[in-house]
């Protein structure tokens, strides 16, 4: 069986626990807030390509979808 790289939940993993809070100092509060508006990304990004979450890949982030998510 292949296994397959998920870059896709390690930037996101770099980015709450590595980034926010030690690069740029960010508070708990923020970084929560950060998280649960990725995971409400993510699922709308699943549900709207037919796929599970942990599928998806970095490239499924795009502006049209994105700015389809804020709207």
């Amino acid at each position: 069986m292949k296994t397959r790289s998920n870059f896709l939940g390690v930037a996101i993993r770099g980015f709450l626990l590595d980034y926010l809070p030690e690069q740029r100092g960010m508070s708990r509060n923020t970084i929560t807030s950060y998280r649960e508006s990725m995971k409400l990304l993510l699922s709308f990004i699943s549900e709207r390509k037919g796929s599970d979450v942990c599928d998806l890949v970095i490239e499924d982030i795009g502006t049209e979808t994105t700015l389809a998510f804020l709207a």
